[in-house]
């Protein structure tokens, strides 16, 4: 399942986190970050694109996502 949302919705998501919990990210500048989120999407489409399910989770609450997978498994 790829939960899949836009660069910009995960930046988002990443700049109101608490950042010190991720490694990866600390000491990174907005600008940085948003090149960093881009660059990690375009390399790993691949994979996620075989996901059997995907969702996109920009617009989906979390009712609708346990419905969603609910009627996949069925």
């Amino acid at each position: 399942m790829y939960l899949q949302m836009s660069p910009k919705a995960l930046f988002d998501r990443l700049s109101q986190s608490k950042l010190h919990k991720r490694p990866i990210l600390i000491g990174k500048s907005p600008e940085e970050l948003r090149v960093f989120i881009e660059e990690k999407l375009t390399e790993r489409e691949p994979y996620y694109s075989q996901a059997h399910l995907t969702i996109d989770q920009l617009n989906t609450t979390v009712e609708a996502l346990v419905t969603l997978i609910n009627q996949h498994n069925t």
